[in-house]
């Protein structure tokens, strides 16, 4: 049985010596066999791996940042971390060239990308969604990315959620959508748009590139 623990939150002034000392230690207790980080920035996972790595220790294996097509534009939480965007080509390319797994959190972008808020429903966006949502996601250019989800979510016969899907699935390094359907049909719709291709172009346009 894998046991997968993800530390939720870095805390940027604690050296990472002592969260890779500790979590090997709950790993000798067969208390956890996987470790991950979520909502860590790259490079301090990378500082965390390297010294796990000179001392013969196991590393952060998997991320988990928040990810989908939707660019992150404000943070009503505090200290989250997102790898989405052009601003964050740098944190993917890490993740690609470091083969490690990122599960996304928010790849639905908290409901902005699921279908409930569309662009043309004449309400405004905050009438639908909740509010950090709003603070999180709304803008411009999402919304144009939203738009542009729609077009070809009509052109495919599928919806807004199986493109942001799709597209999540096209990306270059290995990346595992955290879902939460909450009735079958939900989780049928996830699964077909887990099985949709998207073209190299259709992905760019999807993202404004």
């Amino acid at each position: 049985m894998w046991i997968f623990y993800a530390l939720h939150r870095d805390v940027h002034d604690v050296d990472v010596s002592i969260f890779i000392e500790t979590l090997n230690g709950f790993k000798s207790e067969g208390k956890i066999r996987v470790l991950g980080a979520s909502n860590w920035n790259y490079r301090r996972m990378e500082e965390a791996n390297e010294y796990a790595y000179a001392h013969n220790l196991q590393g952060f294996t998997f991320g988990s940042p928040a990810f989908s097509m939707a660019e992150v534009v404000g943070d009503p939480y505090g200290d989250s971390i997102h790898i989405s965007g052009k601003s964050n080509e740098e944190a993917r390319t890490w993740f690609e060239q470091s083969k490690i797994p990122v599960f996304a959190y928010s790849s639905f972008a908290r409901g902005f990308l699921s279908g409930k808020y569309k662009t043309d429903m004449g309400k405004n966006i905050s009438e639908v969604l909740p509010p950090n949502a709003c603070v999180e996601y709304d803008c411009v250019e999402n919304l144009e990315i939203l738009h542009r989800a729609e077009e070809l979510a009509k052109k495919k016969n599928a919806t807004v959620g199986q493109i942001n899907l799709a597209w999540i699935l096209a990306q270059p390094f290995v990346v595992c959508p955290i879902l939460s359907p909450s009735t079958p049909d939900h989780l049928l719709e996830n699964l077909i748009g887990m099985n949709l291709n998207l073209t190299e172009q259709e992905i760019n346009w999807l993202t404004l590139l």
